[in-house]
């Protein structure tokens, strides 16, 4: 399993827009992307900054999702709320622990 993180500074006050388009646009982008396991968005409202954690069976479907034509277009969207360029990392998952694993 893998965890993408990316990082993005945001403009100032565009905190609420970008998670309100990743809300309205993820759903489509992911809906039939089979090694999809999940995400989560955090922000840093002191930092304008917000992370997005995604959780994927395997890096090589997240590389192709993510050269897709529908994920680059829907990017577009995003850039405007960006004062700075993404910082994107994909990470094995090694140890994934919940309160049912105690």
């Amino acid at each position: 399993m893998y965890l993408v993180m990316t990082k993005v500074v945001l403009k100032p006050d565009s905190i609420d827009a970008c998670v309100k388009l990743f809300e309205e646009t993820n759903p489509d982008l992911v809906r039939n992307q089979p090694h999809w396991l999940g995400a989560q968005v955090a922000v840093d409202r002191a930092a304008n900054t917000v992370i997005v954690l995604a959780t994927w069976e395997c890096a090589e479907s997240y590389m192709e999702f993510s050269s897709s034509d529908q994920f680059t277009s829907t990017m577009v969207k995003f850039a405007a709320l960006f004062a700075a360029p993404p910082d994107v990392s994909i990470n094995e998952v090694i140890v994934n622990m919940s309160p049912g694993d105690l």
